[in-house]
């Protein structure tokens, strides 16, 4: 469960009101038992805990360096370069120059240690008032090397200006004591200012380091009273120090956990967004293929009345206006128009048939002039065919427009399949159950009962017929309109030769 600002908040000020008693009153304990004080000599000992403390501090600035959510650069980069020059301190004056007295077998330090620890404290200090103020942003290499040079220099001015620190009176004399209060009221104020963005921000690593330099608030009173600092003399200073160098290690294996965790968030949160991604992608697909077949769709259904008045029109030039022909051919443009004229008013239901909920308002029609009229139709596309019609004229629950749209494929395709002079005969008869069959029955070139699928699918055509202009969409669109009519389409061979196509629909 994630903790809330204000719970943050409350828990980050708590554990530093709580360190702060305790370290007071240790502190104050060792004022009141001076014998308890801690004093070893031993440059091994000194070499091993400032290389632990560079090796923590170290790692805690890499930490920190690294991008995460967090504050903003200038707040991490000054944090980043107080991190590295209390690391550099402790390499420069405390691993070094033991390290050459244990090799020589004698201490090689500068004159005196105290003046360049003291600066990498005014240092780090004043980069945490600088992350306070929010100074133009800078990169985060930047403000390491100006704050590695300000500590060389001041630590450098220090040990030239400053009297030599040669015996303990020196080092507690009050105009010291004066020199060593602000680095404290420094990092005092750098522990509220970590526990400010920590609280703000959730960060593991910066409630830690509020912690941290807390206890170097302390650190910096006990070095008044046992000033040997970074010497081959380890004292209850050293002590304290690696106290917040241990507060420190747990801040950065605490955010490296964290920033583990909130990369797995992250990328959760980027596979879910992709997953959406893709689900929008598949639904433009889907969305596309619809818009691709509806205006198939719509070409096929509005194309085959325009054909239909073509041929009627074919008729009407080359007849004469005395033939029974002609009558019946201007008949037929008239009702063709009306059509035409329907199905370009109903264009919207036409997107409806690539729809899950294609519907047709079904009512009592007669079977048999549906099927004369289908007839007609029949005969009066392009080349000579025997179109006859056998039905039983009962009534059938039917959308007209549509039952007629579907008769009209099967029964183009009947023509477009079939020799000349071939026969076409339009069926209707009473199935049983209430049920009515209207079949289109031709002596064409047949089907394939294999191929029944495909020949029902969206533009699906079978082998036999691969050189014949078409489109697939005849059957796909009856078929559709069958199953709106709680009916179905089935096709069949018409032995022994021809093909058998059946919509099946309810009586009334």
């Amino acid at each position: 469960m994630t903790a809330t600002p204000g719970q943050r908040e409350r828990v980050v000020w708590r554990d530093l009101a709580r360190t702060a008693v305790v370290l007071a009153a240790v502190w104050l304990a060792t004022l009141a038992v001076p014998d308890a004080q801690i004093a070893i000599v031993s440059p091994s000992l000194r070499v091993a805990l400032e290389t632990l403390r560079l090796c923590v501090v170290g790692l805690a600035a890499l930490v920190l360096a690294l991008p995460h959510d967090q504050h903003g650069s200038v707040v991490r980069s000054a944090f980043v370069a107080a991190l590295t020059v209390i690391a550099a301190s402790s390499a420069l004056l405390g691993v070094l120059p033991n390290i050459v007295g244990e090799t020589t077998g004698a201490f090689m330090a500068p004159p005196d240690p105290f003046y360049p620890w003291l600066a990498s404290r005014y240092v780090a200090g004043a980069l945490f008032v600088s992350a306070a103020v929010q100074w133009p942003r800078a990169r985060m290499r930047v403000y390491v090397m100006v704050a590695l040079a300000a500590f060389i220099a001041l630590g450098a001015a220090l040990t030239a200006v400053m009297p030599p620190i040669d015996d303990t009176a020196a080092r507690t004399a009050m105009w010291m004591v004066s020199l060593e209060l602000p680095p404290l009221v420094l990092f005092a104020f750098g522990a509220w200012l970590a526990a400010r963005h920590a609280a703000a921000d959730g960060s593991a690593l910066e409630r830690w380091l509020a912690l941290s330099l807390l206890v170097g608030v302390f650190t910096q009173l006990q070095a008044i009273r046992q000033p040997d600092v970074l010497g081959p003399l380890v004292t209850g200073t050293d002590l304290l120090r690696m106290i917040s160098t241990a507060l420190l290690l747990v801040g950065a294996t605490a955010q490296v956990r964290q920033m583990s965790r909130d990369r797995v968030r992250v990328m959760r949160m980027q596979r879910h967004e992709l997953d959406e991604r893709d689900a929008m992608v598949r639904e433009l697909a889907r969305y596309v293929s619809r818009e691709e077949t509806f205006r198939a769709v719509v070409h096929h259904e509005l194309s085959t009345p325009v054909a239909t008045i073509r041929a009627y029109a074919h008729v009407l030039g080359h007849v004469d206006a005395e033939d029974g022909r002609w009558r019946d051919a201007l008949a037929g443009l008239i009702a063709e128009a009306a059509r035409l004229h329907e199905l370009i008013g109903r264009i919207d239901e036409l997107r409806a048939l690539e729809s899950a909920d294609l519907r047709c308002t079904l009512r009592p029609v007669r079977a048999l002039p549906l099927l004369q009229d289908l007839a007609r139709y029949t005969r009066a596309l392009p080349g000579p065919h025997h179109v006859e019609v056998r039905a039983d004229d009962v009534r059938i629950l039917a959308d007209p427009v549509r039952i007629g749209q579907a008769l009209r494929n099967v029964a183009t395709n009947a023509v477009r399949y079939s020799p000349d002079g071939g026969r076409i005969t339009m069926i209707g008869e009473v199935a049983g159950d209430d049920r009515y069959h209207l079949a289109v029955v031709d002596e064409g070139i047949g089907i394939d009962p294999d191929a029944v699928g495909t020949l029902l699918a969206y533009a699906g055509r079978g082998d036999n017929v691969a050189t014949i202009d078409g489109s697939g969409i005849g059957l796909y669109v009856a078929r559709r309109v069958a199953e709106a009519h709680d009916g179905r389409l089935s096709i069949e061979p018409n032995l022994p030769a021809g093909t058998r196509v059946t919509i099946e629909v309810g009586c009334a």
